[in-house]
């Protein structure tokens, strides 16, 4: 499955073919396939082959998990806090993410 995001991400669920392509070797969240060049996610250093792990401390497995989270804390003025494995698995970290108005 695919989903592009409000903050210019295009994310598959892992075990994908469009995933694999960028990273093979994750083994929980959602893949990162690309990042838009100018968006809050590439100015926070998220990049194509990254996992994202948890938003808002909730565990994503699949890009619908991804979706439901994102629509309950939409809306709320304030950044999301996304847990992100940096590809190669070395880096764990939270990004707060917002949209721009």
């Amino acid at each position: 499955s695919r989903e592009k995001t409000p903050l210019g991400l295009i994310l598959h669920d892992r075990g994908t073919l469009e995933a694999r392509r960028v990273n093979d070797e994750a083994d929980e969240g959602v893949v990162v396939t690309y990042v838009a060049p100018g968006s809050v996610s590439e100015e926070k250093g998220i990049g194509a082959g990254d996992a994202i792990l948890e938003v808002e401390g909730l565990k994503v497995s699949t890009t619908a998990d991804y979706q439901q989270l994102c629509r309950k804390f939409e809306g709320k003025g304030r950044a999301l806090l996304v847990l992100l494995r940096k590809k190669g698995g070395q880096v764990t970290t939270f990004v707060a993410l917002k949209e721009r108005n």
